[in-house]
């Protein structure tokens, strides 16, 4: 039987129609799956707010806890740092936290990076990093930071105005981008002036160290994310830091005596991540003579051959160290630490 003309060509704009339709069909349906608003995104959105409900709530119990202990003992101080910080350790198996400051604390999930502030009065806020954790958060100095192509090499201010480079209290803080005298954004890739065998402080040039010292404070520091390496001495004797150091996952290579004599830093956490961190020299001293240095935190990241001897040498009163690696791939543990400190790895 013949088929006429006029069936094929109604055929042939069935057949147009219903793959227009199909593709309709399937725009819809991709949009409902991935778009903004979709069933993946939304997903998604639930499991973040699931999560920071938990890390609120681990904060809240924590900070009850500890109010609670204090008021049988009639102790009607602020709950301080490494309180906090212990207390909700503690309590979870899956990360770990990081907390900084003094009235208003300053609490950074490790493994999610979000971070929460906590006043003494019990009240929880979270930052505005939290609106996207994965985004490096910038912190812009000022051009009295020296920086020579993306090293930062020193300070050229006072003691006074390198805390006011930052709102928050008693912190020091190194950031990942500083303006130049054009007021260009530069981005920084190294701390501390690159000597080969010769070596000189961050703050050794202009008056901040020397202020610094002679205030008798003592003072947080913060590595902002981004940077990549700290060269030899860095922060060498530098025994106004204080508390808590963190080292951002950023960071590949820390070079001989970085920490050296910082006498009054407590703990050390090196974060963990998909970058290698190596160690020139093993690590000669680059915590030595850290004599209040109690709690240090390894990542996987280190580099199975990464650390010596002297690493710890001198540190007096180290207690802990924790390893995030199958047990012994790292050798020649404690690095020099006389104090005979417990070692827990993985």
């Amino acid at each position: 039987m013949r088929i006429k003309e006029n069936q094929r060509g109604i055929t042939l704009i069935a057949l147009v129609i219903t793959i227009i339709v199909l593709l309709i069909l399937a725009g819809v349906t991709i949009a409902m799956v991935v778009g903004d608003n979709g069933i993946l995104q939304r997903s998604k959105d639930s499991k973040t707010e699931t999560e920071i409900s938990k890390e609120k709530e681990q904060i809240n119990l924590a900070y009850t806890a500890i109010t609670t202990s204090k008021l049988s003992e009639n102790d009607n101080t602020n709950i301080k740092d490494t309180e906090l910080r212990d207390e909700i350790n503690r309590s979870i198996n899956d990360d770990t936290v990081a907390v900084q400051g003094n009235d208003d604390l300053i609490i950074t999930y490790q493994k999610t990076k979000r971070s929460y502030i906590l006043k003494q009065d019990g009240k929880i806020e979270e930052t505005d990093s939290n609106a996207n954790p994965e985004e490096t958060k910038k912190y812009i100095g000022s051009s009295k930071w020296i920086i020579e192509g993306n090293t930062l090499t020193g300070y050229n201010g006072t003691g006074t105005d390198l805390l006011a480079e930052t709102d928050l209290e008693d912190t020091i803080v190194i950031p990942n981008y500083v303006l130049n005298e054009s007021g260009e954004e530069i981005k920084v890739n190294e701390i501390g002036p690159n000597l080969g065998n010769g070596s000189r402080p961050l703050f050794a040039l202009g008056s901040a160290m020397s202020g610094l010292m002679s205030s008798g404070k003592q003072y947080n520091l913060i590595i902002s994310e981004g940077i990549e390496k700290i060269n030899m001495a860095a922060f060498a004797s530098n025994s106004f830091l204080k508390g808590e150091v963190i080292i951002p996952n950023s960071i590949v290579e820390i070079k001989q005596a970085a920490f050296s004599t910082c006498s009054n830093i407590t703990k050390v956490t090196i974060e963990d991540g998909e970058k290698e961190l190596i160690f020139p020299d093993k690590g000669a001293q680059v915590f030595e003579n850290c004599t209040n240095l109690r709690e240090v935190v390894i990542p996987s990241r280190v580099n199975d051959d990464g650390i010596g001897y002297r690493f710890f040498s001198n540190c007096t009163n180290l207690s802990n160290i924790y390893i995030k690696k199958e047990q012994d791939t790292l050798t020649g543990y404690p690095w020099g630490a006389p104090s005979n400190p417990t070692v827990t790895w993985n």
